[in-house]
């Protein structure tokens, strides 16, 4: 009878995550207390889940950030700051009903509102931080997102296998410049070696002549003093 008992608790929880998963896409019969709090310090029944649910806790979030990023949007402001808190969130849902609630799904609904209110125009970068149940998400309207943000989300947004192509391919890149630049400095000192070579040639070459009318000259003088000699 234990193990009966574990199994069906284990099936109502199971079933509650996949509610809470799919919120949008299971209908769930609204209570009478449709307040965001129950006023009990339990949370109240919200966007039609029940009463101090995750599902109801995610609700109220996505609600809070869409409020934020419609203000935002009516603003002049370029940039916002969405600070996320997992403990926040789940203060005051039941320790059965938290682990329903992570931050990563927190992320995501931050996600979905900014792209949902900026119309997929709107840029949103997490940015890097200390703490595990705690995150900043920037968010950017159009053509105001820096540089580095979005070199690192079209990063991000590649499969492994592309990075690895890109990274290959740079490397080939790498390589044949290298490649190239050591044909040219082998190029330049062989045309270096050979116009040594020819000025070197010309200097011999210039010597020997010289050195050729020296001694015809001294033969001439030789003949000539003989022919005086004996004339």
């Amino acid at each position: 009878r234990k193990g009966k008992g574990v199994g069906i608790l284990g099936g109502l929880l199971g079933a509650q995550r996949r509610t809470n998963t799919h919120l949008d896409r299971v209908p769930v019969q609204k209570k009478k207390d449709t307040s965001g709090d129950g006023g009990d310090g339990e949370v109240g029944a919200f966007g039609g889940m029940p009463a101090g649910t995750s599902g109801a806790a995610i609700a109220k979030f996505r609600s809070d950030i869409e409020q934020k990023l419609l203000d935002f949007q009516k603003s002049s402001k370029t940039q916002i700051k969405v600070h996320v808190s997992l403990s926040e969130v789940v203060k005051n849902l039941s320790e059965d009903q938290r682990p329903n609630v992570t931050l990563e799904v927190l992320k995501y609904v931050v996600y979905e509102q900014a792209e949902e209110i900026g119309e997929d125009r709107w840029v949103a970068a997490k940015e890097p931080g200390e703490f595990l149940d705690e995150a900043v998400v920037a968010v950017y309207k159009e053509g105001h997102a820096p540089p580095e943000v979005l070199e690192e989300l079209n990063q991000g947004e590649l499969p492994d296998e592309i990075r690895q192509q890109q990274k290959g391919a740079q490397e080939a890149r790498m390589r044949e410049e290298a490649r190239k630049e050591a044909k040219r400095d082998a190029l330049v000192q062989q045309l270096t070696l050979q116009r040594g070579k020819e000025e070197m040639g010309m200097q011999q070459l210039y010597s020997q002549k010289r050195d050729r009318r020296t001694i015809e000259e001294m033969q001439k003088d030789v003949a000539m003093e003989k022919k005086q000699r004996t004339g």
